[in-house]
């Protein structure tokens, strides 16, 4: 495998720079010295921040974009048709994947942590991020979403600590070169690329394979998959839990203020560490605190500088998003796109004691529909009202077999209001004229959803 390292004094070229995380990977490699280019489709923001910093960047694909490059980069969107591919295999450049760029970045950092799960990643590597920042290691941070404290993704510091995402999709960190990992949940999602349960499970397993001897572990002692991976490793072990007063990190006297936050008593094994206070609501977003806990410990950080870090992160962009109010009714906009998600979003949402909870849910991508129909019509349990829009389709073709209204009717089957409503305007137009105050409107899903956020404000 050719190493990056080894062009320091050449050109990375990036294909599809304006991404998130290749965007950030861009910035980090430009912060060390690297020369960088790169290409997409679309301008952007992003693109004339990295131009500021000396990238040279391209707006379309083209062969003679790769001029002077020493090395490509591409990300999985990118196929070998791309006249810059070609280009590059023409010349007989190095090609790398994004993935193993972020692994190979990774392996030149003392500590590199790397955050996975099926769900709960990015808030967990907020939080770990926002506690490194406000201890003054100056942590390099990469975020699969914007956090304020950093104004972006990606945060390129001096000090010798890397925080990332890592996610299993594809089993992309495995290309990864974490020396603390976290896995804080193992379930079915990604079935498009898994096989099944056991399947998924055996990528993280694999994942955790990759930390060194010297290394450490931190997994929710809560969910059985994740014990069952961490018996399998031979490196330092750290167990966190909301359940079990034996694990190295459990909680105790939560509460939950009006806003469904979560303060508690954290204790690191079995004797009070210290007490917490979150910005981001919900019960699992403790636990995913406790894990960022957990892992910042072993860096050295500090109580206090935790307390700061919690005390002034509301996680990133699209979880919880407060967006507004209309005639008494609050919007909320969440990411959540899979049946546990969903459940997690409206026990937080009931924490808050809203008049109702009206989820307006969009399904994202058919195989995750169908693959987890049974999961979805239970999910909204806790909602009064729930609407469903039209499937966002992604990356895939619409194989006829699954609709929307197949959801609606499984749900009503389970005793459950809901409707589909057709258009995005159709729903607005519903809301608005059905709303009452007191309401909370959660616009739930990973795709194009949060555009109803405003078509409602400004109906």
């Amino acid at each position: 495998m050719e190493h990056i390292s080894k062009h320091l004094d050449g050109q990375v070229h990036m294909i599809g720079i304006g991404g998130s995380s290749m965007n950030g990977l861009a910035s980090i490699l430009l912060e060390k010295g690297y020369r960088v280019s790169g290409s997409d489709i679309a301008d952007s923001k992003a693109l004339d921040d990295l131009r500021a910093r000396g990238a040279k960047v391209y707006i379309g694909h083209d062969a003679k974009n790769i001029e002077g490059a020493t090395i490509v980069v591409n990300t999985a969107a990118v196929h070998e048709d791309n006249p810059e591919m070609m280009a590059a295999r023409q010349k007989n450049l190095p090609v790398i994947e994004r993935a193993i760029l972020l692994g190979q970045i990774m392996a030149q950092y003392k500590i590199a942590i790397g955050v996975s799960g099926t769900h709960g990643k990015t808030t967990t590597t907020s939080l770990a991020s926002a506690m490194l920042e406000l201890s003054g290691v100056d942590p390099t941070i990469h975020i699969g979403g914007r956090l304020d404290l950093i104004d972006g993704s990606t945060k390129s510091g001096k000090g010798d600590i890397f925080i990332t995402e890592a996610c299993e999709y594809v089993e992309s960190f495995l290309k990864f070169s974490p020396t603390i990992g976290i896995i804080l949940n193992i379930d079915n999602d990604h079935l498009d690329y898994f096989r099944d349960i056991d399947h998924i499970q055996q990528a993280f397993t694999r994942y955790a394979a990759l930390l060194p001897e010297d290394g450490t572990l931190i997994v929710n002692a809560d969910d059985a998959r994740c014990m069952q991976v961490l018996d399998t490793v031979s490196c330092n072990r750290v167990t966190a839990s909301l359940k079990d007063k034996n694990a190295d990190w459990f909680v105790d006297n939560i509460e939950f203020n009006a806003a469904g936050c979560g303060v508690f008593d954290a204790y690191y094994k079995g004797e009070f560490f210290s007490r917490f206070a979150l910005r981001v609501p919900g019960r699992h977003n403790v636990l995913n605190a406790l894990c960022a806990i957990a892992a910042v410990h072993i860096c050295g950080v500090d109580a206090k500088a935790m307390q700061a870090g919690l005390s002034v992160c509301h996680g990133a962009d699209r979880r919880f998003d407060e967006c507004g109010e209309k005639n008494g009714m609050r919007i909320v906009h969440d990411y959540a796109h899979h049946p546990s998600e969903i459940r997690a979003l409206l026990d937080t949402a009931a924490l808050q004691k809203p008049g109702r909870i009206v989820a307006i849910f969009q399904p994202h991508t058919y195989s995750r529909l169908i693959k987890l129909f049974d999961a979805f019509s239970t999910a909204f349990d806790v909602a009064d009202v729930t609407i469903v829009t039209d499937i966002y389709a992604a990356r895939e073709a619409n194989p006829g077999t699954i609709h929307p209204q197949d959801l609606v009717e499984a749900l009503q089957a389970h005793g459950k209001e809901a409707h589909y409503l057709g258009s995005f305007e159709n729903i607005a137009k519903y809301v608005v004229e059905n709303g009452r105050e007191g309401d909370l409107i959660l616009t739930i899903g990973a795709g194009t959803v949060e555009k109803l956020n405003d078509m409602i404000l400004n109906f």
